[in-house]
């Protein structure tokens, strides 16, 4: 899981409201992967839904009783869709790329999500798109 924060796929200090506004205009099933700010330690999944921007606090049998990772639990999970990545330019300005999550991951899955083949097979091409600076990072 550290190539996650080391890639900037779980990018440090974004609050709830940090990621509502890096979100709101993004595609259905956009998501972030952020720490809890309400309980230490732990992640929670901020993602786009057809009702809004919402956040999921991971639960410890989330992935303890399946044995599953937390790649295989986004994997697997049909709701996520794309993933954001936040980088540093050389001006110290966050940039953020939106990602096909499954080209981003499939090589960290224990095992590929039926669903994967499909998508990628069906779009030909899992693309990579910047997103424009919002400042909700600054």
């Amino acid at each position: 899981m550290l190539w996650l924060f080391e890639n900037g796929y779980i990018p440090c200090f974004v609050t709830g409201r940090d990621a509502e506004e890096q979100l709101k205009n993004e595609p259905q099933g956009t998501f972030l992967i952020r720490l809890s700010e309400r309980v230490d330690g732990e992640f929670v999944i901020s993602y786009t839904h057809q009702t809004g921007v919402r956040h999921y606090l991971l639960q410890p049998d989330d992935m303890a009783d399946k044995k599953k990772t937390l790649v295989d639990l986004l994997g697997q999970n049909q709701l996520f869709l794309f993933i954001i990545q936040v980088q540093t330019n050389r001006a110290g300005k966050r940039v953020f790329y939106r990602h096909y999550k499954d080209k981003i991951l499939q090589k960290y899955y224990k095992k590929i999500p039926k669903h994967s083949a499909k998508n990628q097979a069906a779009d030909g091409n899992p693309y990579d798109t910047r997103l424009p600076d919002s400042g909700a990072f600054h």
